[in-house]
């Protein structure tokens, strides 16, 4: 295989490789790595359309690495006839230079004939990115816009599966679609259907189970009525049991009169636990537990409605009173009605009665549901290859561009505005046009002191937005770029911004700088001690003038005298007369 020619250029002291031609888009996978200027970027902070970039950045991680630039390259050329109209720059693609000879290829063309046509131009070749966006716009406001999702609001014209559908996305979730909005998906209308079932069918089994009560309805109030209770009564008789084998232990499982006590101290309810937790009813040996009279309060409703659906269909209604034979007896013909119960299916829809499950599945609602997902789904492979034309014309914009950018300056060395470059910053009566937003100054001036430049941070402030920049000063006097020395910053965009300056990096930016930086800083070495010890002496003689005792003596206009031992004023005569002092 025969490999592809690169072709050079000097510039910033480095040889660069050229890219110009499809032929050299297509094959930018062979260049060496070591040739490249740059080896990764940001999807963000740089003046370029943030759409494209995520289009590149596969694992969405932020960053544009050299593997991914190089796929979608590859990928890009792979879909055209000819690669040289990936360097057109234009966001118009000719359905001509698509490949028909490939799956996708011919997938892409025929997509593009379709968007032709929905656009009242068939039979046309040029597609533009802007008919690509309107397509996926109004795909995503119809009702089946390809996310394989049901919105209930895009269900009017069938008010009878909008409740049902709310009620699916509120148990089971729901997802985003295309448009942004929350709808149901196949997987949630699946589980739910499938709990339904499973709840049919347990509604199903209960006569399968041999429970003694043989009505549905029957069996699950007794089932429940004694799981309820069944806990408290094992606790009753094994008192009375224990009891009966030893009397002595009558008195220590019975409720003490100091716990009464207690009890008597607290604001009291039947529902409290405190009376819950005492014996269901008094302790006798081998006694019998009462059903009616003579029950822990606590229990008094849980009792009575294991009396009426338990004790009464199974023993009678004239029965008062439970003994240890007859509870172990209603306890085995239950069991097969509790184990029935427990078997109730776990799911998000709780208790559903088999008349609710039944109309689920036989109204039909699962059916259409089903079919309406499939009719979106249909729309899904459209709504994919819409996708990649727009990827695609975006890539035959974009992609020369970002090369340029990335593989080499050469935007930058032709000064036509690379797109890491933020702006142009007017400051100390110059512009810098090398500038770059900044994330982290600190993290960046860690690195940035390596280039020998001449660096200051500045933040910029408009209508309460900041951002950080650097900006390189590379030729002039810097005597006067100092922390604090405001400038104004113009953005790509032309809006301005007041700028500060809150850091610098230090270097000559020449050889004269170079030369006389040594001396100026022993100048400024010096200004600044005899600076300090100027100030140090001043404040003395300040300190001591004021440390020193007041010996003037004032009075009131025109009765102003000097009298012996006050300090002369510098206004009064050697020799003052006596009538010029007298009082």
């Amino acid at each position: 295989m025969q490999q592809h020619t690169w072709q050079f250029f000097r510039a910033g002291g480095v040889d660069q490789v050229s890219i110009r031609t499809g032929e050299d888009i297509a094959h930018i996978g062979e260049l060496d790595q070591t040739l490249w200027v740059a080896l990764a970027c940001p999807t963000r902070g740089i003046q370029f359309d943030c759409a494209t970039l995520d289009l590149i950045d596969h694992d969405k991680d932020g960053r544009i690495r050299a593997p991914e630039l190089v796929e979608a390259c590859q990928w890009a050329a792979a879909q055209v006839s000819d690669p040289d109209v990936l360097t057109s720059g234009s966001d118009a693609l000719k359905l001509g230079s698509l490949r028909t000879d490939t799956e996708e290829g011919a997938a892409l063309h025929a997509e593009a004939e379709r968007i032709l046509r929905w656009a009242g131009r068939a039979g046309e070749d040029g597609l533009t990115l802007d008919e690509v966006h309107r397509r996926l716009a109004a795909l995503n406001a119809m009702p089946f816009n390809g996310d394989g999702l049901i919105n209930p609001d895009t269900l009017q014209d069938e008010p009878q599966l909008v409740e049902l559908v709310r009620r699916i996305m509120k148990l089971y979730g729901s997802s985003e679609g295309v448009d942004g909005a929350q709808g149901m998906g196949r997987a949630a209308l699946d589980a739910f259907f499938g709990d339904v079932r499973a709840i049919e069918q347990w509604h199903e089994l209960a006569l399968d189970h041999a429970c003694v009560l043989k009505q549905r309805a029957q069996a699950v109030s007794a089932a429940q009525a004694l799981n309820a209770v069944q806990e408290k009564i094992e606790d009753f008789f094994a008192r009375t049991r224990l009891a009966a084998f030893d009397a002595t232990a009558l008195v220590p499982l019975s409720p003490s009169v100091a716990g009464y006590a207690a009890l008597g101290q607290d604001l009291l309810s039947s529902r409290s636990d405190s009376i819950a937790a005492l014996p269901l009813a008094p302790i006798a040996a081998g006694g019998e537990l009462p059903l009616v009279i003579g029950l822990n309060p606590a229990w008094s409703e849980a009792m009575q409605a294991f009396r009426q659906h338990v004790v009464q269909p199974l023993l009678g209604t004239e029965t008062q009173s439970l003994s240890l034979t007859q509870w172990q007896a209603l306890k085995a013909q239950l069991a097969p009605c509790q184990a029935w119960l427990g078997a109730y299916p776990d799911s998000a829809l709780g208790e559903m009665t088999p008349a609710e499950a039944q109309a689920l599945l036989e109204g039909g609602a699962e059916a259409r549901l089903q079919q309406l997902i499939a009719r979106d789904e249909e729309e899904k492979l459209h709504n994919q290859h819409a996708v990649q034309l727009e990827k695609l014309l975006r890539f035959q914009r974009d992609l020369l561009k970002l090369l340029n950018n990335f593989v080499n300056f050469a935007d930058f060395y032709r000064r036509e505005g690379a797109a890491f470059q933020a702006g142009t910053l007017y400051l100390d009566g110059r512009s810098c046009e090398l500038t770059v937003d900044v994330a982290d100054a600190t993290a960046h001036a860690k690195l940035a002191g390596l280039a020998k430049v001449y660096l200051a941070y500045c933040e910029c402030r408009r209508k309460g937005a900041k951002r950080t920049i650097v900006a390189a000063f590379t030729a002039g006097d810097v005597d006067f770029l100092m922390v604090g020395r405001n400038g104004l910053f113009y953005d790509r965009e032309g809006k301005d911004w007041d700028a500060t300056i809150t850091r610098i990096i230090e270097n000559p930016t020449s050889i004269g700088q170079a030369f006389a930086a040594p001396y100026k800083k022993f100048l400024r070495m010096i200004e600044e001690q005899v600076a300090k010890r100027a100030a140090a002496q001043e404040a003395g003689v300040t300190s001591a003038w004021r440390r020193r005792p007041s010996r003037w003596c004032t009075t009131p206009p025109r009765r102003r005298r000097w009298r012996p031992g006050c300090a002369r004023p510098m206004w009064a005569p050697s020799r003052p007369s006596a009538s010029r002092w007298a009082a």
